[in-house]
């Protein structure tokens, strides 16, 4: 897991980013799932070639397609 700090309106803000393997772990899926969830828009970043993922982001991506998924 990493943290990006960057400066934002004169402050700086932590963001958690997370690998396959972490969010795999964190969200109980396995690393496939994570695969099939990118394809349908799961957003992530590729920094020089890994894939990361900003956790606010992913938990507000779930969230909606939870929505959508009627669930």
């Amino acid at each position: 897991m990493y943290n990006i700090y960057k400066r934002k309106g004169g402050g700086n803000m932590s963001e958690k980013l997370l690998s396959k393997n972490d969010l795999s772990s964190l969200l109980g899926v396995s690393k496939p799932t994570i695969d099939r969830h990118r394809k349908l828009g799961l957003p992530c970043l590729d920094i020089g070639g890994s894939i990361r993922f900003k956790e606010k982001e992913v938990f507000e991506w779930y969230a909606n397609k939870k929505k959508k998924d009627g669930a």
